[in-house]
């Protein structure tokens, strides 16, 4: 029982990690740039290391599931410190 309820705590926590913002008291305006030709892999490191997201796997995974990952665009993004990955996938 209790490997269930571990299993449990460690999916809700990997899962708030996608929904919840990294900053959730602050809402700063963030410029992130995307060069043309960055891969995924590359923009998901940008967007982690800009404090944007909690870890860039997340995101990769994320946009891979949803289909965007072939559908990102370069060019200067206005980011709210205070979105969450399906919120930042959803613009870029």
């Amino acid at each position: 029982m209790k490997k269930y309820l571990y299993v449990i705590l460690i999916c809700g926590i990997l899962v708030g990690m996608i929904f919840i913002p990294k900053k959730l008291s602050r809402n700063e305006a963030v410029i992130f740039q995307i060069k043309n030709g960055e891969s995924l892999r590359e923009i998901s490191v940008n967007l982690e290391n800009d404090g944007l997201i909690w870890w860039n796997p997340f995101f990769r995974i994320y946009s891979f599931l949803r289909g965007r990952a072939n559908n990102l665009q370069a060019g200067c993004y206005r980011f709210s410190s205070a979105m969450n990955i399906p919120e930042i996938s959803g613009i870029l």
